[in-house]
């Protein structure tokens, strides 16, 4: 199945507008979140705030981070439908794994490192401690109900879910059924609210349900991006399509409304989430058959991943120094962006390429359970002997 060229290009503005939402953004109107990620005090601000600050101001309830992450939540859905129609189950996983942690352990690992640096010559307190990093390495620490050390984690937490939960309903993806994934999705989501309604989740035992539950709209959102992938490859017609998508949608605005979580920010996600959905909806009706030849959107599109890894709290750190050095508020925004996009073509280059190639080539070969058994049960048998040794 050939590429939808838009589709790249879009992933790389998204991931810009990420960029822009924290250092044009969060920066400067929420500086005592952008202190909690550092470890440090709150710091105060002097003077005009940036251009582009003062405009996204004005645009409020209309929020570039959430509208730009809502566009990637919609892409995720639209490419793991190929990978998942085209590769077994257990090599989908396999490739997802690779294609992921590699880029995000490196990415994280020079965040930490920064974050130490930074602590040690402003002599802050950062939490260093394993049973703090391990589980953010791992992307398993909304399980365990630990603040997120980076602030962008939990988009990436949420997509493992979603490939999981794809990984389950292959079949049906395979079986070109997009009927009946709907009907699955929305009927989950419905059980999910009544359950959340009577308090079902509240119970201690269900703590790992719970922090499911907070990731659960985002994925019925995401849904909404492989019903676009079953529309482009014809196996909906485009009434049908955009009348689930529109079933989703409610399910996605139900989910927020009667979970505990989003009832601070449910206007945001109603507008950001809504306006997302309309401006990928027209994008797609009008590109989805035409060639983007932007070389700017095509090398970000390339990046967008390392550039959503790699740039908050570098970013944030470089910021605060450059702040407490006098520099303008305006070049501080835009300087600390470029030295973003460059770190992120270095991270692109050096870690996620060599590892994209490592998911295709793995993605490739015919695993099987018992393959894995294979080789995961002498390791086992190693491991417990180490254990009562």
């Amino acid at each position: 199945m050939r590429k939808v060229s838009f589709i790249h290009h879009l992933r790389g503005l998204a991931a810009l507008l990420v960029v822009f939402a924290h250092f044009y953004g969060v920066f400067w109107t929420a500086p005592g979140a952008v202190a909690y990620l550092l470890h440090s005090p709150q710091y105060t601000l002097d003077g005009n705030l940036p251009f582009l600050t003062s405009i996204l101001q004005k645009l409020s309830p209309f929020n570039l981070g959430a509208f730009g992450v809502a566009i990637f939540f919609l892409i995720s859905g639209f490419v793991i439908s190929i990978s998942i129609k085209k590769y077994n189950t257990l090599n989908f996983l396999l490739a997802r794994v690779v294609r992921i942690y590699p880029t995000y352990l490196v990415g994280f690992a020079i965040s930490s490192l920064v974050l130490f640096f930074y602590s040690v010559w402003y002599d802050l307190f950062a939490d260093f401690s394993v049973a703090r990093l391990v589980p953010q390495f791992l992307l398993i620490r909304d399980w365990l109900w630990l603040p997120s050390l980076d602030g962008i984690s939990w988009t990436l937490e949420i997509e493992l879910k979603f490939y999981i939960l794809c990984a389950l309903l292959s079949v049906f993806f395979k079986r070109n059924m997009p009927r009946v994934l709907a009907i699955i999705i929305c009927t989950v989501s419905i059980l999910w609210a009544v359950c959340w309604n009577n308090n079902f989740f509240a119970l201690q035992a269900h703590r790992y349900l719970l922090a499911v539950s907070y990731s659960f709209p985002f994925i019925v959102y995401m849904f909404i991006g492989v019903i676009f992938f079953f529309i482009y490859s014809h196996e909906l017609t485009l009434k049908t399509g955009f009348v689930i998508i529109a079933l989703l949608f409610i399910n996605f605005l139900v989910l927020c409304a009667t979970t505990s979580f989003f009832e601070a920010g449910y206007k945001t996600y109603v507008v950001n989430y809504g306006i997302a959905l309309v401006i990928f909806s027209l994008l797609y009706l009008t590109l989805n058959n035409k060639v983007i030849t932007s070389p700017v959107t095509y090398i970000l599109g390339n990046i967008s991943y390392s550039l959503y890894v790699i740039h908050p709290i570098v970013g944030y750190a470089a910021m605060h120094l450059m702040l407490q050095l006098g520099v303008s508020y305006e070049f501080i925004a835009f300087f600390v962006t470029l030295i973003s996009i460059f770190s992120a073509y270095l991270l692109h280059r050096f870690v996620e390429l060599p590892s994209h190639k490592m998911a295709q080539r793995l993605s490739k070969v015919k695993l099987s359970v018992h393959m894995i058994k294979e080789v995961l049960l002498p390791l086992q048998r190693k491991v417990t002997a180490f254990i009562h040794s």
